[in-house]
């Protein structure tokens, strides 16, 4: 965990990160590019589902940046329900949602 979480920071700050070959990280997953009108139907479907519906970095325990732990931080405050979905895990819906 401890491993997860400084990879994590290192990425974000864009620094280097020296590891011992046992601790390298398996390659990741090939992505299936999704299209633009696939990827604009999910994101009605998720938008359409929800009165409240946050894209942002990270999810509700993990936000990722200022922002979204802040947007995370008044909702629940608030009590409003709502739902997420980590634009880092998908570039199809974070650039559709750009859109």
């Amino acid at each position: 965990m401890l491993t997860v979480c400084f990879l994590a920071a290192a990425e974000a700050l864009q620094m280097p990160v020296r590891m011992a070959p046992s601790a390298t990280r398996a390659a990741p997953a090939p992505r299936m590019e999704m299209s633009e009108a696939a990827a604009a139907e999910r994101i009605k479907a998720m938008v359409g589902g929800n009165k409240v519906f946050l894209f942002m970095k990270g999810n509700k325990l993990f936000p990722q940046c200022g922002f979204s732990n802040t947007a995370i931080q008044i909702l629940n405050t608030c009590n409003v329900e709502y739902e997420t979905f980590d634009v880092l895990s998908d570039m199809a819906i974070r650039d559709g949602v750009k859109k």
